[in-house]
Parts: structure tokens; C-alpha cells; sequence
């Protein structure tokens, strides 16, 4: 019996082999918690915290989903692919989960009570986001401030309160003030 805590993942000598007091005899690991990895794009890394809920999946158990917790947040980007690591604790207390299998993780960001436009409807010029409304047949300009992103959605946090009729489609090409004929789809 050993004073550590964990399974045996490996055994490295045979039963019977002479070894010194430095020779390794077995691989230990405890699964109780383990750890996953993910690759978070910096674009949205401003929306993960220490501690943040997420729910990883894996390909080894499709359509079930596992609870687990940010545990670390690494202080520095890979200059590649321009993506911060973050390090998720699942716990695993039947063991199901074995460490080196493929996962996906995805942040929980909470209950907002915002909106979400067509992120083809936000327009950055000069480092301000903006969105265009229909307003007596001609396109306003309105500065927003967004907030998450989910696909090819983004959040409306404040600028507009969402009664409003949005261009959707082609804002990158218009300038304030534009005629516009709305075409409802």
C-alpha cells in the first residue's frame, strides 16, 4: 500500500527485477480532478475568469457534458495563433474522464438581459464600434458597446435599446445619413 493518492496508469518494471532506490517501479496519477487545455482566441479571452463555470464535451462521450471550473488563465498568448490557454479542473470523481482524451470547452457567461445583432451589423471605424438605424428612410450611425460573442452574433450592451430597425446586411458599405430602403426577410 502507498502513502500517495492515486491509481496505478503504469507499471515500468517486471515483478522480480532488480532495481536500485532511484529506479521508478510505476507511474501514479490521481483522476479524481482532472485537467483540460483550451486554446481561447484573444479576441474573446476578455470574457473568461478565474473561478467561471464551462462545460466541456468530449468525443468519447458524445452528447454528455461535464461540469468544470477555470483554474488558471496563462499570462501570455501564443504569437501563432494568437490564443491564451486556459486550464479547466473537472471533477471525476467515477473516473470516467482519463486523462490525454480530446475535449471541447465552452465559458458560461451568465444571465444578460442585452440583445444580439448579426455581428455583420457592427462596424468598427476609428476604433469605435457602430451600428446603422433606419431612421425617416435614411441610415443613423449610433455608436454601441458590445459585449460577447457567440457565432455570428454579438451582444448590444448599451447605444441602442433594441426597438430600433437595424441594417444588417451591408453596413460595412454605408456612411451616415445613406438612403436606404428597408427589405424585410
Amino acid at each position: 500500500k502507498s502513502d500517495v493518492k492515486g491509481v496505478v496508469a503504469r507499471v515500468l518494471q517486471n515483478p522480480g527485477a532488480l532495481v536500485n532506490p532511484n529506479t521508478p517501479l510505476m507511474t501514479l496519477v490521481d483522476i479524481d480532478v482532472v485537467k483540460a487545455v483550451a486554446a481561447v482566441d484573444e479576441l474573446k479571452i476578455r470574457f473568461v475568469r478565474m473561478g467561471q463555470s464551462a462545460k466541456v464535451r468530449l468525443q468519447a462521450y458524445p452528447g454528455e457534458t461535464f461540469n468544470a471550473r477555470v483554474t488558471n488563465i496563462s499570462p501570455v498568448s501564443n504569437p501563432m495563433s494568437r490564443a491564451v490557454d486556459v486550464e479547466v479542473s473537472i471533477p471525476n470523481a467515477g473516473h470516467k474522464i482519463k486523462p490525454g482524451m480530446y475535449a471541447e470547452a465552452e465559458f458560461e457567461q451568465g444571465k444578460h438581459s442585452g440583445f444580439v445583432l448579426p455581428i455583420l451589423a457592427v462596424v468598427d471605424r476609428a476604433g469605435h464600434k457602430y451600428v446603422f438605424v433606419v431612421i425617416g428612410g435614411k441610415a443613423v450611425m449610433k455608436e454601441v458597446t458590445t459585449g460577447a460573442v457567440a457565432g455570428d452574433m454579438i451582444e448590444i450592451v448599451s447605444g441602442i435599446d433594441g426597438s430600433e430597425t437595424v441594417v444588417s446586411a451591408g453596413a460595412d458599405k454605408l456612411e451616415n445619413n445613406d438612403k436606404v430602403n428597408v427589405v424585410k426577410s
